[in-house]
């Protein structure tokens, strides 16, 4: 039985060879080259040169330049106090609504795993130095023995 689905039908299965064909969009970039995306089903341009859509795009480069603004902001977050200075101002930021409460989110949730991580750190250096002083006396009451 064969698939009577036109390619342009959104539910006939996808191939390299649909995607081959299908038609690259006639917008050009802000540098002048043509624009390499695929254009939308059914349109000439893609999701990006859509006048449709120029809202949400812009909220996407919105939030973009947000997450590119933290880059130059990245505190060394190895240690408790450090975690804690910079939860209590990405706090102040989301209240202040300074920072999208997505972006937000995701930093609470890269936060809690960073806790995590510098707590496991912490009680490895903890027992590292236990085993080095076991081991110190250890010697030292071998020593004993041997010299009794």
């Amino acid at each position: 039985m064969s698939d009577q689905r036109s390619p342009g039908d959104p539910t006939a299965p996808h191939s390299s060879a649909t995607a081959r064909a299908q038609q690259r969009c006639t917008a050009q970039t802000q540098q002048g080259r043509p624009c390499q995306a695929f254009a939308r089903p059914g349109g000439q341009v893609c999701q990006v040169h859509d006048p449709a859509r120029v809202a949400t795009v812009q909220a996407g480069r919105s939030r973009g330049g947000k997450v590119r603004a933290l880059n130059g902001q990245r505190a060394k977050l190895d240690t408790v106090p450090a975690l804690v200075k910079f939860t209590a101002r990405l706090i102040g930021d989301l209240q202040a609504g300074s920072l999208d409460l997505n972006l937000g989110r995701a930093l609470v949730y890269a936060l809690t795993l960073q806790k995590g991580l510098v707590e496991i750190s912490d009680i490895e250096a903890r027992l590292a130095a236990l085993e080095t002083q076991y081991a110190r006396q250890t010697q030292e009451r071998l020593k004993r023995w041997q010299g009794a």
